[in-house]
């Protein structure tokens, strides 16, 4: 039998948020959801998967940070993989989450402006304790980053369309900003379908930003109503 070789998985832990609250958070809740034994493990598994997508984007968000001698290749070769694997988390990871926790009509989310109304009232119609939270939530997103992060995505990382605005993209602070966007919009959806599928006498509690543990600065936590 061979021997069991321990690695290290990455140079950030849960002091970053996203770890803490992602990672780490997001994880802890499932044995207390209603999804069946059998589903709290593939759920996890999903959630881990997420978090990869993250890790390797902040991965690439370190490496920009450093501030190295990149050549301009180097330099865009970053920002395009970090940009492409915070696209994978959001728009592909993120609905195989919500469809293991019983939603299979998330997409509604992505979709083109001409279909989103219809797609999210119909949402709401099958999920009334949770539509009008998360169709507003959404709603928000799509009209201040997510549009343009999936233009970008789409039409110049994907098909090099001519007419995109991408300088932007290229600049360390929009890079943080989006990926601040990405993760905390997975968070909060996860959160609110979450939210749904508790027992009946558990409820999410937000943990004021003041009273969180430096070391694993969670958000939520499950209390009794």
């Amino acid at each position: 039998m061979d021997s069991i070789q321990i690695k290290k998985y990455s140079n950030f832990g849960s002091k970053e948020p996203w770890v803490a609250r992602i990672q780490m958070g997001l994880s802890g809740f499932t044995n207390l959801l209603e999804v069946g034994i059998s589903n709290e493990q593939l759920i996890n598994n999903s959630i881990f998967y997420i978090s990869e997508e993250l890790g390797f984007a902040f991965t690439e968000l370190l490496d920009l940070k450093t501030n190295i001698d990149y050549t301009e290749l180097n330099l865009k070769k970053h920002y395009n993989d970090l940009y492409d694997h915070l696209w994978k988390a959001y728009k592909d990871r993120l609905p195989e989450t919500a469809e293991l926790l019983g939603f299979n009509d998330i997409g509604f989310i992505f979709s083109k402006e001409d279909r989103y109304q219809s797609q999210s009232k119909h949402f709401i119609d099958l999920n009334p304790n949770i539509g009008n939270k998360l169709s507003t939530m959404i709603m928000d997103e799509r009209q201040t980053w997510q549009q343009e992060l999936s233009n970008f995505r789409n039409n110049y990382l994907q098909h090099r369309k001519e007419g995109v605005q991408i300088d932007h993209f290229y600049k360390l602070q929009s890079a943080e900003i989006v990926f601040a966007n990405v993760w905390q919009a997975i968070e909060d959806i996860i959160i609110i379908l979450m939210s749904d599928k508790l027992m009946p006498q558990l409820t999410f509690r937000e943990i004021p930003e003041e009273e969180r543990e430096e070391g694993n600065p969670q958000r939520f936590v499950i209390v009794l109503k």
